[in-house]
This record gives C-alpha cells, structure tokens and sequence, in this order.
C-alpha cells in the first residue's frame, strides 16, 4: 500500500515531549531543538479542532488533517474517566503539558484515516510531472560511484532497473528497512559487511542502537454485557456496508474503541518527564481465556469498535536497553535478523511495574465499577507458579510475553561528527557517501515520548528544508 505503517496504525496523533527534541540538539545536532522543531510539526497540520487548542502549539493550514475521532463509545470515556478519578489531569499531549490523559486526537477527518499518502501524494500524484510512483517496487541497492550516491537498483516484475539521480539520493524506508538496504549497498559495520563479502564503501555503525517502546501482554480488562460493544457477523457487515449513509458521530467503524484513550504518567516524584504510556487493544477473548489459559490468544478478526474486554498496555516510554539488526548470514537479502536486546538493562523493568501498579487501581475507581469493568485474574500459562497480582507475576508477564509497541527508531543514528556511533550528520547526511540522505525514524538518537508517527512526518519536513536550503546555495550540479 502507499502511506507507509500510517496507512495501517492507530493513527494517534502525538509528538513527544519538548524535553525529547532539546535532548537531540543537546548531543549534538544542531536545529533539533524544541523550538527549531515546532514549526515543522505545525507545517504540515490542519488541525479541525483548533478552536480548542492553543495556536502557539497547533496550525490549521497544513495538509494533514488532525481531528478526534468523531464516534467515541462508552468504554474509551471509561478509560479516560477512571485516569482522571486517579488525579491525570485533562491535557492536550501536544501543547504546553504531556502528563495526563484524554482522547487522542488523530491523523482522520471525519471518521476516516487520513494517511500521509491521503494527505500529500493522491492530491498532485496524477497531476506533477515531477513526481513518478512505481508500485510493486523495491529497491535493491543504491548506486554509488566514487563515493558519491547516482541512483538505485530496483525490481519490478522480477526485472531489475535503474533510476538515476539528479542531485541526491533520499533513503525513506523505516527504521528496518533503511538499515539493510544501505548494508546491502556497503554501508555498515566492516566486519559485518566482510563476513557476508559486501564491499565496503563505508565503516558506520548501521543498525546499531535499535530501540522501541516495550510493554507486554497479559493485563486483560473484562467487559460485562451492556458494556461490551460486541456485534455478529450479520451486524458488522451492515455497518460496513452502511457506513457512508450514516452521520460520523453515529457510525462505530469512525472509532477506535479502546485504544482512543491514551495517558501519559510520571511513575515516580521528580522525574522531569512522563516514563510511561497508557493505551489499549481490543479484544473478544478473554471468556475463551478464562476456559483454556493454555489456548490464549490475543487477536480478533473484529475492528476495534467491537469488543468485549481490552488489553490494557502499560508502555516503559524511556528504554534504556539496545537491540541491533543485521544481515542474515543464510539469506543476506532477505529479512534481517533483529535483536532488540529487551530488558537488556533491567532497570527498564521498574517503569513498568510502578506503572502496572497505577492500572490496577483503575479498577477501583467509580468509572470501572459502574461499567462492571474488572481485571482477569487467572495466570497466563507461564506466570502459573506466580500468583496473579503479586511483582513476580508482572515481572514475569514482562519477561515471557514481551511485545513491540511497533515504535522501532534509532539504527541510522543522527549525530555530530565527532559521535563514532551516528550514521548520519543533523542535516541527515550519511557519513563517507555524498549525495545520500536518509529521512525516517532510524535516525533518531533517542525515541520520543509517545507514538512515532508525527514525530517521522516532522523529520521528512525537516529534512526537506534542509534539501531546499542546500541546493538553493548550490551554483552547479
């Protein structure tokens, strides 16, 4: 599909904390400020609820819709009921102040995903002469003669061709597929690249410093019924066949259920920033769970709308531990082997416990009981010896039923010269090639606070401005 990973996400809306950014420009890369940064956030946004909003903060001129999702039920009010009853303040996650709760604003208009490719490429894809899309596309390698980056190799219809550029090479894979594609083209660690006889063109630590949010499975939310939003199979096909006739604050497939209602927490007095992320997955399994633990199985085939019990993720949002990725020795061009090395540092453990601590007492607030929301208490499978609410359980629960909030960043690292363990300048230039860029969340030195969507669409208008600005002082090609 076009769009990336925001053509398929939850589309929450959230930009990290201003701390994030300041700490970026204070390793070294100059213009990553939080001051330098928020124009390039509010660029690109056309916020359809500014009036609520503080304009320092938001725009509305952009081409990225941001907006609520227009239906909201009555379990993700519950969520954001019981933060507050907790003492999180209502906040908007983007503006003045980060810790609290509320629901997440959204990359939708109306009720309907607004992807990046929504937003930016369908309006002018048809329409520019300057901008070529070839679907059913990869790229295999990126050309480089002398050190400099001319173009890419890339397979079509099991045919290979080459693209030639003008002035650069721009590399926006993610955070995965960036890596490998610039080892692939003799980029990365020597060692690495010689065992795998790759030439190498330059010696950078590619795919390195791979980190993510964690959080794990396992702290499953039972709804009773007249609170559960289930449907059969004969409903859900007549909202999806009726979904354009219908207003969008009536129409369940324009919510997101549980996972609407996001917080952020300081688990702890004296940090200077939230350590913790709370949101939540849908989920019509727990009474199956409940009969065979051993058959436990998170996923639903249902959209988000309908359910009767939700995953309540607790998320550590400042991991300390680092993973890699590499190259398989068996396959070199096929998926590459990750490590992301969770819980490498076990402190990484205590955010989530102190924040596991603050869910659990979510239960007894006035918004989870006048629901008949409750907590499942049987084991899951390896957490038997374990009694279920105890530190052991959790830590357990953390241990054998890990997950990736799928916020992976940081294997083309940005920094200074000066920093060994950069693979691209602040102006993301990759170090020992000319001419080649890579834009996306690898480069991140540090993950933000929160979901990483907004964060990588103000790097892409970042890096452009820094694109504009360069060849604009550039008298020949």
């Amino acid at each position: 599909m076009m769009g990336g990973s925001g053509s398929i996400n939850s589309m929450s809306y959230i930009r990290g904390n201003p701390l994030d950014y300041d700490r970026w420009a204070a390793l070294g890369n100059k213009g990553w400020s939080y001051e330098e940064v928020l124009p390039f956030f509010k660029k690109h946004e056309d916020n359809l609820e500014i009036d609520e909003l503080d304009r320092r903060y938001h725009d509305i001129h952009g081409e990225q819709p941001i907006q609520r999702f227009t239906y909201i039920d009555n379990v993700a009010k519950m969520i954001t009921e019981s933060h507050i009853e907790r003492g999180l303040p209502l906040t908007d996650y983007n503006g003045a102040q980060q810790e609290g709760t509320n629901q997440a604003q959204a990359f939708s208009r109306n009720g309907v995903r607004w992807s990046a490719n929504t937003a930016f490429i369908q309006p002018v894809r048809y329409t520019r002469d300057n901008l070529v899309v070839k679907v059913n596309s990869e790229v295999k390698k990126i050309l480089i003669e002398d050190g400099v980056a001319t173009g890419v190799i890339y397979e079509r219809n099991n045919k290979l061709y080459t693209a030639y550029a003008k002035k650069e090479v721009i590399l926006s894979a993610g955070s995965i597929n960036s890596p490998q594609l610039l080892m692939w083209s003799g980029i990365g660690p020597r060692e690495h690249l010689e065992s795998l006889n790759i030439p190498v063109i330059s010696d950078l630590p590619v795919g390195e410093n791979l980190h993510d949010h964690v959080t794990y499975n396992g702290l499953l939310v039972a709804l009773p019924n007249g609170t559960a939003t289930t449907v059969n199979a004969d409903e859900l096909i007549y909202y999806v066949k009726n979904f354009f006739d219908m207003p969008p604050n009536e129409r369940p497939l324009s919510g997101n259920g549980p996972t609407n209602s996001i917080a952020f927490l300081k688990s702890e007095h004296g940090l200077a920033a939230p350590d913790v992320q709370y949101q939540a997955d849908h989920t019509n399994s727990w009474r199956q769970f409940i009969k065979d633990p051993a058959a436990y199985n998170e996923v639903t085939i249902f959209p988000s709308s309908f359910y009767d019990g939700f995953l309540l993720r607790v998320m550590n949002i400042v991991p300390k531990s680092r993973g890699r990725l590499l190259l398989n020795p068996n396959d070199p061009y096929g998926h590459p082997l990750l490590y992301p090395n969770y819980f490498g540092d076990e402190t990484d453990i205590f955010p989530l416990l102190r924040g596991t601590r603050f869910a659990l007492s979510l239960e007894d607030t006035h918004a989870f009981k006048s629901r008949g929301a409750y907590f499942v208490r049987t084991p899951l499978p390896y957490c038997e010896d374990f009694e279920w609410g105890t530190d052991d359980y959790f830590v357990c629960l953390m241990k054998h039923y890990t997950s990736s909030t799928y916020h992976p960043v940081g294997t083309c690292k940005m920094g200074p010269e000066d920093d060994e363990t950069a693979v691209v300048d602040p102006e993301l230039r990759v170090y020992g090639v000319d001419r080649l860029r890579v834009i996306d969340a690898s480069i991140m030195p540090v993950l933000t606070l929160g979901n990483t969507n907004a964060p990588c669409m103000m790097i892409g208008e970042r890096g452009v401005d820094f694109i504009i600005k360069y060849w604009s002082n550039v008298t020949h090609v």
